[in-house]
């Protein structure tokens, strides 16, 4: 399914390029786009290769309230709140939990093959550092909703963070969208809208989602949001990092918490060795 990225991609660099494209890098000092792996700053104009290579494919979180737990049924995609967990699954050591993925419910969205075909895919973690990622393929009928446990007043900044991740419990619908991340942090407008609407058009009819001109906080995929640059490739020789895949982006604290595998181990279902950064502002 990732071809539909490389369509989407082929077509941004045959489409003609316009004189307001070509200009933007010397109309906005320190202009940067986002290839993938890390944040270029653009030392020349911007190119048909560099519009098709800022390119990405996200899917925000769209989150609905839950007012009561007991009414919504086992097995949906949830954010926060208590999870459905069956009963091979204990509660990991001193993690919140962050979100549960039916994934039935997302894998027509899953352009990257990041995750498994079927069942819940659960997010916890520890703001140590720490994050627990576990995959569950059985009968969903043998969910259960369970309730934090009593130890959890000594996780790691219960005071500040344990009311809300037990009260801001939400349903999750899977809203994708492409991005062409050209400049830094929420803003995507300033390329967008010098984007033909017909270019636009197509690559929302490949991709499956319109391409969008603000990011979000909450999503998979896409651009991690590093405040402090963390990302940021300043010398064409540096070495390339590995192929990953950013599972989940959240907003925490004063930053974003990003959550990511190895695109090899996410090809073999192996989420034994994912892992979690931070970056506030």
């Amino acid at each position: 399914m990732i071809d539909k990225l490389e369509h989407a991609r082929e077509v941004v660099r045959r489409y003609p390029l316009t004189d307001a494209l070509r200009r933007l890098s010397k109309e906005e000092d320190g202009l940067t786009y986002y290839d993938g792996v890390s944040t270029n700053y653009l030392r020349s104009k911007v190119t048909s290769d560099v519009l098709a290579q800022s390119l990405h494919y996200m899917i925000k979180l769209k989150l609905t309230s839950i007012s009561d737990e007991s009414d919504v049924p086992l097995g949906v995609s949830k954010y926060k709140g208590l999870p459905h967990l069956p009963p091979s699954l204990t509660w990991p050591s001193k993690h919140y939990f962050l979100a549960q993925f039916n994934l039935a419910e997302l894998h027509s969205f899953d352009l990257h093959g990041a995750f498994p075909d079927s069942g819940m895919f659960y997010f916890f973690f520890n703001p140590g550092g720490e994050v627990t990622v576990t995959h569950y393929d059985g009968p969903l009928d043998r969910l259960q909703l369970v309730p934090y446990p009593d130890s959890a007043h000594k996780f790691n900044g219960s005071k500040y963070y344990l009311d809300g991740f037990r009260r801001r419990s939400s349903l999750i619908r899977f809203r994708p969208r492409g991005a062409f991340y050209i400049g830094s942090g929420y803003g995507l407008s300033s390329a967008k809208k010098l984007i033909p609407r017909e270019l636009r058009e197509q690559v929302a009819t490949i991709l499956g989602g319109r391409v969008a001109s603000w990011d979000s906080d909450c999503r998979i995929f896409g651009r991690p949001l590093y405040w402090q640059g963390e990302d940021e490739r300043l010398d064409d020789d540096d070495d390339p990092q590995e192929p990953r895949h950013l599972l989940l982006q959240d907003e925490f604290g004063e930053g974003h918490i990003h959550i990511w595998i190895d695109a090899v181990d996410a090809r073999r279902r192996d989420y034994s060795e994912c892992w979690m950064d931070y970056s506030g502002t």
